[in-house]
């Protein structure tokens, strides 16, 4: 949605930054050839990698990252 006001409202081309589908168009991979948006979207990969990595071990076997609430009457 992002890209796609983007592409329509000229003053709003900034939004191309926050799609992943603008970036790739801003590379502009047949004339240009930039490389920051690459890199951006390189470094978000990355970093969502290490923050699953980091999440796995902290999963919901034992000591969770979420509390288990106490057992209460049924009913």
């Amino acid at each position: 949605m992002a890209k796609m006001v983007a592409d329509g409202v000229p003053a709003l081309g900034w939004l191309r930054w926050l799609s992943p589908f603008g970036l790739t168009a801003l590379t502009r991979p047949y004339g240009g050839a930039r490389i920051w948006p690459l890199l951006l979207l390189a470094t978000a990969g990355v970093a969502l990698a290490v923050a699953a990595v980091l999440a796995s071990g902290r999963r919901d076997i034992r000591g969770g990252s979420c509390a288990r609430l106490p057992a209460g009457p049924r009913g």
